[in-house]
């Protein structure tokens, strides 16, 4: 899936290349507040999987993303706390205190 979504012909199937391009992408939404420190941080973060990011993300982040529609990248924003809701919802949780979970019946 990599090679047809994720993998740019100028990565050469080189994780590590994604991750430099998506990690430059996230930082030019700084402008000049950017800190290449950060950068690499941010960029070892993706490549050792420390990071997870959505495969919309990997497949579309690089330095042109600040002109770029953020439609492609929302679910990026929004995966951890979809997550952690499914997670709560498979756990019982269904945002209501136990007292009133009899009201549901």
């Amino acid at each position: 899936m990599a090679r047809r979504t994720v993998f740019r012909p100028e990565d050469a199937e080189e994780f590590g290349r994604v991750a430099h391009l998506v990690a430059a992408g996230n930082m030019a939404l700084l402008g000049a507040r950017a800190d290449a420190t950060e950068q690499a941080r941010l960029r070892n973060a993706i490549a050792t999987g420390a990071l997870i990011t959505s495969g919309r993300h990997l497949q579309h982040g690089n330095a042109a993303q600040p002109g770029r529609n953020m439609e492609v990248f929302t679910n990026c924003a929004t995966a951890i706390t979809s997550f952690a809701l499914f997670h709560l919802l498979l756990n019982g949780s269904v945002g209501l205190p136990p007292e009133k979970w009899s009201s549901l019946k």
